[in-house]
């Protein structure tokens, strides 16, 4: 089954759709303007974004992206996946290139990152990927195709993923573009796992990367 087809599409139920879209977003971005970000928030939004989702679709899983089956194939996806990673890699390089002559849009320059610890490493590699797939995509991404369309999904997911990094300070050339990448994985693998195994593998390359952007000094 396609995602987000087993959400209402009465006037009625898609602006119950559109409503729990935009309440579990407001709620995961309101953790960036607080003094001390609390840890708790993002899982908490998640689980109530996607369970609303169950709810609004009767627990249609399939629908949802909740199976493990990934189409046309899991092959077919490894494919994808590494010409995914060979165009953020092509635009972080150029973002890295425009950076040294002077145009720095990702604010590259003499950026600090944060200690790499096991806790950061968690964060990173485990929670982030959870966290964002399921808000961004399995709320954000079949709220938005079941109400307009798949590639006004795709475009609304990007868009928003983009702009939410920006609020949280961690802008940069992978999350301008993952986001567009991510949803458009999900939609058509009709599976979750898709977009949160390439999340976990975009995070942990951006890790290994994160040195070689601390010494760029321009």
């Amino acid at each position: 089954m396609n995602i987000g087809k087993a959400l209402p599409a009465t006037i009625e139920g898609r602006a119950a759709v559109m409503v729990v879209a935009v309440l579990v977003l407001t709620i995961e971005l309101s953790n960036a303007f607080l003094p001390v970000s609390d840890p708790v928030l993002p899982w908490a939004s998640a689980f109530i974004g996607a369970a609303a989702i169950g709810i609004l679709s009767n627990w249609n899983l399939a629908s949802m992206g909740f199976r493990f089956a990934a189409r046309p194939s899991w092959s077919r996806w490894l494919t994808v996946s590494a010409a995914m990673a060979a165009i953020v890699l092509a635009l972080s390089g150029l973002a890295v290139l425009a950076a040294i002559r002077g145009h720095d849009l990702f604010a590259l320059c003499n950026r600090r990152f944060p200690p790499l610890t096991w806790s950061r490493f968690i964060d990173v590699a485990v929670t982030a990927p959870l966290v964002e797939e399921v808000t961004y995509r399995l709320v954000l991404v079949s709220a938005a195709v079941a109400i307009f369309g798949e590639w006004p999904a795709i475009a609304i997911g990007g868009c928003v993923f983009a702009g939410s990094h920006w609020i949280y300070g961690v802008q940069g050339p992978d999350n301008f573009i993952a986001g567009f990448l991510l949803s458009w994985a999900y939609l058509n693998s009709r599976t979750l796992l898709v977009p949160i195994l390439v999340h976990v593998g975009g995070n942990l390359g951006a890790l290994a990367l994160q040195h070689y952007i601390a010494a760029l000094t321009c």
